[in-house]
């Protein structure tokens, strides 16, 4: 009498899933909803325990598709897996990019998932770990860098405990315990900030004085370039292309400014935020491997050149001085429109010409360019 209860309640279930063409929900305001809903979560339960007769099994396998799926990925969590990679692998190559957890289709859920996998990669299978990575190239980027982040979180943690724990920081140790360990992995950090995100060096910061006064020495100017530069990537991998200049959205104005920046002046770059880059985004790499100046830039560049001369030679005549940033409106518009063109002219590789012409404006022109340049 029992197996005719349970069949009876599966025909429900499936009669309810062929109708609906979905699962019944556990929060429904439908009473008989909430009940199916139930049943089925139970059953699940039950068969992860281990008790689940062989004929329910077979019911479940004879039912509706949907319901089918259910049991198989209770019987094998890897089927689900696998299943739902296949169609992130489908999302992505359709997008062209990760899915982003604030879309409003379908591809929000896919984000969530995705999420969920990539914070307990550490404790994946082997096989469901090389799944999720063969899914595509920007899935496998990103398990990399979450793998990798999760060791350094760990012996991070442990370096925090150390520290609270007897108030210092690990030192040169004869013993080959931990605190030898953290030693040299503290001391390899130090001589490799350039290396690490501006999150991980805020909370090594945060570890000892003595560390944050090592990086605040170290790093300086150097730590607010690599925060914007992650952001920059962090907006590429989310959105599948580069910043542009849409004045609607300010973050991404303001990331299209500062990668032009970089992109006009990368010959200015230091070895650290070149070697950043490399590890960036495809797309951003791809950018800065092109030239910054075209011919029609170049052209574009010789046309403003020679007018803002002009603007500056008249300004010079009548104030006998160079503009001001402490002057009226449309005087420091010009001395911002002069700062500017000296750091384009400046990454242009055959300046020559220009550049004298910006010196020769007035005699304290060549010490303000070249304070400026540095």
């Amino acid at each position: 009498h029992a197996q005719e209860r349970w069949e009876a309640r599966l025909r429900d279930v499936n009669q309810f899933v062929s109708s609906k063409q979905r699962m019944p929900h556990q929060k429904s305001s439908n009473s008989a909803e909430r009940s199916l809903a139930h049943w089925l979560k139970n059953e699940g339960s039950c068969l992860k325990k281990g008790q689940y007769p062989a004929y329910k099994i077979q019911g479940f396998q004879r039912s509706h598709w949907l319901l089918r799926d259910l049991i198989a990925g209770r019987l094998d969590p890897d089927h689900r897996c696998i299943h739902t990679f296949n169609k992130l692998k489908v999302c992505i190559q359709n997008t062209g990019r990760l899915p982003a957890a604030n879309a409003d289709d379908s591809s929000r859920g896919l984000a969530v998932f995705l999420q969920h996998q990539l914070s307990v990669c550490d404790s994946m299978p082997g096989a469901r770990l090389e799944a999720l990575r063969n899914t595509h190239h920007l899935v496998a980027k990103k398990l990399d860098d979450y793998c990798k982040l999760a060791r350094w979180r760990r012996t991070y943690n442990e370096l925090a405990e150390f520290v609270n724990r007897t108030g210092r920081v690990p030192a040169p140790s004869s013993d080959p315990g931990r605190e030898q360990y953290l030693c040299r992995w503290l001391d390899g950090h130090k001589r490799n900030l350039a290396k690490l995100s501006g999150g991980q060096i805020q909370l090594l910061r945060g570890v000892h004085p003595s560390l944050m006064q090592h990086i605040d020495t170290r790093m300086g100017p150097l730590l607010q370039w690599k925060t914007i530069a992650e952001k920059l990537d962090n907006f590429v991998s989310r959105h599948g292309h580069l910043p542009s200049f849409n004045r609607k959205d300010l973050e991404q104005y303001r990331l299209a400014v500062w990668f032009r920046r970089q992109y006009m002046h990368k010959t200015h770059l230091s070895g650290e935020q070149l070697a950043y880059f490399k590890r960036s985004h495809a797309l951003v790499q791809g950018r800065l491997a092109h030239p910054p100046y075209t011919q029609q830039t170049v052209n574009w560049l010789s046309k403003t050149h020679q007018g803002l001369c002009k603007k500056l030679t008249f300004f010079v005549k009548q104030m006998d001085r160079l503009p001001s940033w402490q002057g009226n409106t449309s005087e420091f518009a010009l001395y911002r429109a002069f700062y500017r063109h000296v750091h384009q002219v400046s990454s242009y590789s055959q300046q020559g010409n220009l550049m004298n012409d910006l010196r020769s404006l007035h005699p304290a022109a060549p010490e303000l360019i070249e304070r400026w340049i540095e």
